[in-house]
């Protein structure tokens, strides 16, 4: 079996950022298929990644 020095992989970059979301920005809503909405529609929203049902 062939290993993989750890040196190769130190120059590699990955191109992957974390994003850190402050609590003071305003949440975006959007629909289901991606588009944003204001958010006062009835039926299934995605607030802040996560799926919000309004009634």
């Amino acid at each position: 079996m062939y290993t993989i020095p750890q040196s190769y992989f130190d120059n590699i970059l990955t191109n992957i950022h974390k994003k850190y979301a402050d609590s003071q920005e305003e949440s975006n809503s959007y629909d289901l298929t991606g588009r944003p909405v204001d958010g006062t529609q009835k039926g299934i929203l995605i607030r802040n990644g996560k799926k919000v049902l309004v009634k």
